[in-house]
């Protein structure tokens, strides 16, 4: 789907549920969850292209596989996470948003540690054949 059909669908569920809101709140919730799932949709096509890209990429730079890995894997958990919070928040619940980032924050940072770990080696080593 085009961008601009994107955004158009965006919008119209937007003005629907601020309509909705001030008879039937419940079902602007509906609304607004299933936009959301209609948005997200079209994405997923693009992310098998994206992921074939980062594999071709990882098999010619093999040494750097480790932290091609780890990028990807963080920006699947911010993804997730935003969407994930981004719904929480439409439905109004804006502390519980709050802790599935923090949480999200937490998981990409664990996810980090093995790689500033080995860039840390690497700075020592080389500090180390320093005359």
């Amino acid at each position: 789907m085009e961008v601009g059909a994107l955004v158009g669908f965006g919008l119209i569920a937007a003005v629907l549920c601020v309509l909705l809101r001030k008879t039937n709140p419940e079902y602007a919730m509906v609304v607004a969850l299933a936009a959301g799932v209609l948005l997200t949709i079209p994405a997923i096509g693009q992310v098998q292209e994206i992921l074939s890209t980062v594999f071709a990429l990882t098999a010619v730079y093999a040494p750097m596989q480790q932290a091609i890995t780890v990028l990807l894997r963080a920006a699947g958990i911010c993804l997730l996470v935003q969407f994930s919070a981004d719904t929480c928040r439409d439905a109004g619940e804006t502390a519980l948003a709050g802790r599935i980032e923090f949480a999200g924050r937490i998981c990409v940072l664990y996810l980090a540690v093995p790689l500033i770990t080995e860039v840390l080696q690497m700075i020592l080593t080389l500090l180390q054949r320093q005359p």
